[in-house]
């Protein structure tokens, strides 16, 4: 029998000499080439890239990090989000008698755009709404023209389970590009 010293050794040692796999970039979306995404709010098997084991987790069009999109200020962003999750029976509900705002709904959905200046307002970004397991919503989503460039972020925002969401690897990149000839030539 050995050491639970020994044996911490060990699983670290196999950690630093697991092959190492190439990072492997997002694919990316250009909503000026295409303004209407469909997104996926869905499981997938993720393989961390240090030789352990696969895990299952929530993801955003079928990777973690989801895919980036890009857009120009003055772009609509159309978005058809469809929640492929599965109603896990014997899960908590936010609606349960005192559970109001805690964790509950873990396959309930909906998109929030950090950083992005857009409205509050369906079809636009409001945290309110919810898209139940097996159904969608279309998005529309105004990025007005003298929006700021930036990195900015997406994710699935109900109140009760957007942590769970999030910390699974269910969010992307969202840029909004530099205008033309604003920045100087190198």
């Amino acid at each position: 029998m050995i050491s639970r010293v020994t044996f911490a050794c060990q699983c670290l040692a196999s950690v630093f000499m697991a092959k190492a796999t190439e990072l492997k970039y997002p694919t990316v979306w250009d909503v000026d080439e295409n303004p209407d995404i469909n997104l996926d709010f869905d499981w997938a098997s993720i393989d961390p890239g240090f030789g352990g084991p696969p895990f299952r987790t929530r993801c955003l069009g079928g990777s973690v990090p989801g895919p980036t999109i890009k857009l120009s200020a003055g772009t609509t962003l159309n978005v058809h989000f469809r929640n492929l999750l599965q109603e896990q029976p014997g899960s908590y509900k936010t609606t349960d008698p005192g559970r109001s705002n805690r964790y509950g709904d873990a396959d309930q959905g909906n998109l929030h755009f950090h950083g992005g200046h857009v409205s509050s307002v369906l079809p636009a970004d409001d945290t309110t709404l919810v898209v139940p397991p097996g159904q969608h919503y279309n998005f529309s989503v105004p990025f007005p023209a003298d929006h700021m460039p930036g990195l900015h972020w997406l994710h699935p925002h109900h109140h009760g389970s957007s942590s769970l969401h999030l910390v699974g690897g269910a969010a992307l990149a969202l840029i909004v590009k530099d205008p033309p000839g604003s920045l100087p030539k190198e």
